[in-house]
């Protein structure tokens, strides 16, 4: 029996990640072509552009989760606690 191999990012995601990609990539060669100012604004630039690919990415990713079958319990699609039960 073959076991399941989820993705890495939730597929509702995917758009909004190449979006970041693509405007991260041209937002990088944006200060590479036209920010000539000290190499530490440069880094800094680059470095928030970072910041919020890593960001996009760290929202959207799925990681694996280990669950035990009990009838007892009610798994969450979600991170965190179940606060009501309707």
């Amino acid at each position: 029996m073959a076991e399941f191999k989820q993705p890495v990012f939730h597929r509702e995601g995917y758009t909004l990640i190449l979006a970041a990609l693509v405007l991260c990539g041209l937002g990088s060669w944006l200060v590479h072509r036209f920010l000539c100012g000290p190499a530490w604004v440069n880094g800094l630039a680059y470095g928030v552009l970072g910041l919020i690919l890593i960001l996009v990415l760290q929202f959207f990713r799925n990681p694996s989760r280990l669950t035990v079958a009990d009838p007892q319990r009610i798994i969450a699609p979600a991170d965190g606690k179940v606060v009501i039960f309707e």
